[in-house]
């Protein structure tokens, strides 16, 4: 059932996409197998994902679709979506200028794996547009946080989430929260949403039915902008058109608080905690398909890693040979 908002209704083409979507039990319990039999569940503590073939857009399938995790930078995605809506109407352009806050500045933090990107700073001065890239294509805290409150937490509930029915996801005042305010980083309170509604998001970019064809479009080219050179160990496959990453660690290592260290090892086995997402389209020679993948993991070790690679060439010979077939 679709939520009624206040201002928007869902458009037919969104009710018409949606309302259809149905899960394919085979293929979902053929992706559980893939999972179980290569092990990958037991790799991480939590798993999702969702799979929408793009020949057949009415179905969707995966595993564990509807659980709702911390998204990390993949709700970047709906951010993207309303400010391009807010620009299409006019109340915005592409070409304004906006202004880095003080309060929209995010810290370096101390992490086991430092981020080498150079981010905006308070005072500086750059386009929406330009914002926007830095935000979908390289995933800039700083450029998100200061379009999450350009455009207003419920704007992107009203505009971007409830008309396509996805309850459940949702977000807080503030997108990255206050750092100095709460320790350890980031917690799965504060904003969420499931690998269903991210690869039904994707579903509609790709279709450009996802508000509007401008909308649609510009986050498709966005997307498609990321680094392809750089390597990352939870990338979709090299047939991926675009996507939208999520990466967040909370490491008791280097949180300089023992006390706590000491009191999660003994009573829940973990020190690192690991979010790492992805969510994109990916073509190949016979496949053509939306995939959204999900994992949380808690582990002493901080050095290991969930090769989430591995899985998706996995999925990626699946949806080959089962569309070749």
């Amino acid at each position: 059932m679709f939520i009624r908002t206040r201002n928007r209704q869902p458009t037919f083409i969104q009710l018409k996409l949606l309302n259809k979507m149905q899960e394919n039990t085979q293929r979902s319990d053929e992706i559980a197998k893939l999972i179980s039999g290569n092990g990958y569940n037991k790799q991480v503590s939590e798993i999702s994902v969702s799979i929408i073939d793009l020949k057949n857009p009415s179905e969707i399938f995966g595993t564990n679709m509807d659980l709702f995790m911390y998204p990390a930078s993949v709700f970047k995605i709906f951010i993207g979506a309303e400010i391009l809506r807010q620009i299409e109407i006019g109340k915005y352009s592409l070409d304004q200028e906006i202004t880095i806050k003080p309060l929209n500045g995010i810290p370096k933090e101390l992490k086991l794996y430092p981020d080498p990107r150079t981010t905006l700073k308070t005072g500086d001065k750059v386009s929406i547009d330009h914002a926007l890239y830095l935000m979908l294509a390289v995933s800039d805290n700083t450029a998100s946080n200061a379009l999450y409150e350009l455009v207003g937490v419920e704007s992107i509930v009203e505009n971007a989430i409830e008309p396509n029915g996805w309850n459940g996801t949702g977000p807080t005042k503030y997108f990255l929260g206050r750092l100095k305010a709460r320790k350890p980083y980031r917690h799965t309170e504060m904003i969420q949403t499931s690998a269903r509604h991210v690869a039904e998001f994707f579903a509609l970019v790709e279709q450009e039915k996802l508000i509007s064809p401008f909308v649609s479009e510009k986050l498709k080219d966005h997307m498609s902008k990321y680094d392809k050179t750089v390597k990352r160990g939870y990338s979709i496959p090299h047939f991926l058109q675009y996507h939208k990453s999520g990466y967040l660690e909370t490491n008791l290592y280097t949180s300089k608080r023992f006390g706590s260290l000491v009191k999660n090892v003994i009573t829940k086995g973990w020190a690192f905690q690991r979010y790492m997402h992805d969510a994109g389209v990916v073509k190949g020679q016979n496949s053509h398909y939306v995939i959204a993948i999900f994992t949380l993991s808690k582990q002493l070790n901080p050095r290991k890693y969930f090769h989430m690679d591995r899985l998706a060439k996995d999925i990626f010979e699946y949806m080959e040979n089962k569309n070749e077939s």
